[in-house]
This record gives C-alpha cells, sequence and structure tokens, in this order.
C-alpha cells in the first residue's frame, strides 16, 4: 500500500488527477471460492461489490 499511495502523491505533485487509489487483496479464507477467477473477472466481481455495475449485468 505504501508504494502505490506515493505513486499516487508523486502524480498529483505533477499536476494529475488520482481520483482512487486502492489495493485489492483477498483474505486467505475466500481463496478456495475465487481462485479459479481469471484477473478479468475477479476484477469484474469487484465492480460488482462495489455498486459500479449490477450483478445481472456480469457475464456467466
Amino acid at each position: 500500500m505504501t508504494v502505490i499511495f506515493e505513486i499516487a502523491k508523486r502524480v498529483e505533485a505533477h499536476g494529475e488527477v488520482v481520483p482512487f487509489c486502492a489495493v485489492l487483496d483477498s483474505p486467505p479464507h475466500i481463496i478456495s471460492f475465487v481462485q479459479h477467477l481469471d484477473w478479468s473477472r475477479a476484477a469484474i466481481r469487484v465492480t460488482c461489490f462495489l455498486g459500479l455495475i449490477a450483478q445481472d449485468l456480469i457475464p456467466g
């Protein structure tokens, strides 16, 4: 988290806007549920969790 925060601060120092800065990680107890997901499918699940897209729009 420290690295991405420092990068965001430097980007902002150069006049750019950083609207969102986060680190995505999974707690160990759910690994068995998500280990089959590739990066794209995992990112789609996160956007649904955050309420950015409706769950019924997620492809099967």
